[in-house]
């Protein structure tokens, strides 16, 4: 009897240790499952919140367009862009769940103090809020640098100069603007689009830098990212090469031409000598000297090989799509004639005799006299 109830005992005792084997193994098991699945709901709620929380405005008011016809997802980059909101996507979930998402109307707003998601949709939910008369038209020549753009820009009261300039010409500044191409490591210079914009009055530079890279990216990066990206140099080159034939064309026919020859140029390691980079940075000079060329300076593709360390000025469509397809040509010289069209040389012997030829028309031109009529030298 004594052996029997020491098996009976021992057989608990095994049954014991299984079952508390068993409660730890399912209470790992709940364990890892909970830092499986808690983990990320603890990740996203935080991302949530980050994301949700509301935006202080600066002191002057956000001013915007929304357009017609504008997707939530549109609707939401916009604001994003513009600083209203942190995040575009998750006011388009915001406005999903508000009910509102078909109440939203397009036209022109302001922002201004604690923006809460709920305050902003329920804001475009009630419509426009800033007239349109306020807003400013202002067009950007093709070749301007970032001083003239700044300085047209402040004078049609759109934006301060010097807020402005400062903006565009310090990296760790304009390196949060959301665009979707490679933002230069110098200045924006050569990527503030050239062309006709509608503006409103005061506007912060990020707000300004912002509508005119999108434009960028709108009318020539994203059609060409592909061809770009395949170039030598990438996008920086693109857009300094073409900055370099914006300086230099002055009829689109010798755009690519002149493109061709500053590939030619580099491919055979041979100086640029382009004046335009010599006379960049000096506002108050448009003819060079002699001792110009001496002048030490990044720029200055007289005294450095390859391309300037970047843009010097922005170009147009027409000169990035020369820069982005040069012609392929033999030419390694150019010179320009009064009527602005170019003679283009193989060779230095060529190119003498390009100059004097151009030299002699020069001569030949009728001038005009003080009163507007035309003379004779």
């Amino acid at each position: 009897m004594a052996v029997k109830k020491r098996k009976t005992s021992d057989n608990q005792g095994s049954e014991n240790r299984l079952r508390t084997r068993e409660i730890a193994r399912r209470r790992t098991l709940w364990r890892r499952l909970l830092l499986f699945v808690g983990l990320p709901i603890l990740a996203f709620a935080a991302l949530i919140y980050t994301q949700w929380r509301p935006v202080q405005t600066p002191a002057s008011p956000i001013r915007l367009r929304i357009r017609g016809h504008s997707g939530l997802l549109s609707v939401g980059k916009t604001l994003q862009e513009n600083g209203v909101v942190r995040s575009g996507v998750a006011f388009a979930v915001a406005a999903r769940l508000s009910g509102k998402a078909s109440e939203l109307k397009a036209g022109n707003y302001k922002f201004s103090g604690d923006l809460t998601l709920e305050r902003v949709i329920e804001r475009l939910a009630q419509g426009p809020n800033d007239s349109a008369a306020d807003r400013l038209h202002v067009t950007i020549p093709e070749g301007y640098t970032v001083d003239q753009i700044a300085k047209t820009l402040e004078a049609r009261g759109i934006v301060n100069a010097k807020e402005f300039l400062d903006f565009v010409t310090n990296p760790n500044a304009y390196e949060l603007l959301p665009v979707d191409f490679p933002l230069p490591k110098h200045s924006l210079e050569g990527y503030l689009f050239p062309d006709t914009y509608d503006f409103l009055p005061k506007q912060t530079p990020m707000q300004v830098a912002a509508a005119m890279l999108n434009n960028f990216s709108r009318r020539f990066y994203r059609d060409n990212k592909s061809a770009i990206e395949a170039s030598r140099g990438g996008l920086e080159a693109v857009v300094i090469k073409a900055s370099l034939v914006e300086k230099e064309a002055r009829i689109d026919p010798d755009r690519p031409r002149i493109a061709g020859v500053i590939e030619n140029r580099l491919s055979k390691s041979m100086k640029l000598q382009i004046d335009a980079t010599v006379l960049y940075g000096r506002s108050h000079k448009t003819r060079i000297m002699d001792g110009d060329l001496k002048r030490e300076s990044p720029y200055n593709t007289y005294l450095h090989d390859g391309l300037p360390i970047g843009a010097i000025g922005c170009p147009g469509l027409p000169s990035l799509n020369a820069a982005l397809h040069p012609e392929t040509n033999n030419y390694l010289y150019y010179v320009a004639r009064p009527t602005g069209a170019h003679i283009f040389s193989t060779t230095f012997a060529q190119h003498q005799a390009a100059i004097a030829r151009a030299r002699s028309e020069e001569k030949q031109r009728p001038r005009r006299s003080r009163t507007g009529t035309a003379a004779s030298d």
